[in-house]
């Protein structure tokens, strides 16, 4: 039976009671019917801890998304859980026997070059570090899809403005290697604005090598083929 992904356009974890409790109320319908289920949040999903027989049951995955390091997350998701409370999340839930996914995701290198320089893929080595210690099994990666529409959720800005603004606001220099270093594709996975694919293989082959030296398994999140760019043998859910 196909695993469910209980919500791609929102997160499901948010700090909202109503929510939670809706959250709670499909999460035990799909344990009463014995689906698989994969979740992935910025948030906090202790309180399906609460739910009787959640930790033990298999199959499920939780995936806590991480963007970079807590400088980062400040610039991208400053709303949501910061990175501390998010990695704390992600040891506690490991060492109760429940598999757990990092997503490091979206990485926009750009934004990593514009606050670290040089030194900025030690950053990204230091943070798959910490994420082994963790007990973290598996981690997602992407460099980003970005679309240049405007949106009424974020101000009529674009995504790509956005991100731009941001990485502007820390290197005027970095922000121009931005500009030029996406460009528009439309693979199967759907057209946006993407790294260029020379610079996303070098990068995906680097992180997967950190990755599986720290004796996790890697995927990329649709900008690349598993054959290309994910660990071998990968079980699915």
């Amino acid at each position: 039976m196909p695993a469910s992904f209980l919500v791609q356009c929102s997160d499901p974890c948010q700090n909202i009671p109503e929510l939670k409790e809706e959250v709670k109320t499909l999460v035990k319908l799909l344990m009463d019917y014995g689906v698989s289920f994969f979740i992935t949040t910025k948030g906090d999903p202790s309180f399906l801890l609460e739910l009787q027989g959640f930790i033990e049951y298999e199959p499920k995955l939780i995936a806590t998304t991480i963007e970079g390091t807590a400088e980062i997350l400040q610039l991208l998701s400053p709303g949501a859980l910061p990175f501390d409370a998010r990695v704390t999340w992600v040891r506690k839930v490991s060492r109760l026997g429940i598999d757990t996914v990092i997503r490091l995701d979206p990485v926009f290198i750009h934004l990593f070059q514009a606050l670290y320089g040089d030194s900025w893929f030690d950053k990204i080595a230091e943070l798959i570090g910490l994420f082994a210690s963790t007990g973290a099994k598996h981690i997602i990666s992407s460099t980003g899809r970005l679309s240049k529409r405007r949106s009424a959720y974020h101000k009529g800005i674009s995504i790509w403005q956005q991100i731009y603004k941001v990485i502007h606001t820390q290197s005027p220099l970095a922000a121009k290697r931005f500009e030029q270093e996406y460009a528009y594709e439309a693979p199967w996975s759907g057209g946006g604005y993407h790294l260029h694919k020379d610079l996303r293989l070098s990068f995906h082959d680097s992180l997967r090598e950190l990755v599986e030296a720290k004796g996790m398994t890697y995927a990329t999140c649709q900008e690349l083929s598993a054959e290309e760019s994910d660990s071998p043998g990968i079980p699915k859910l």
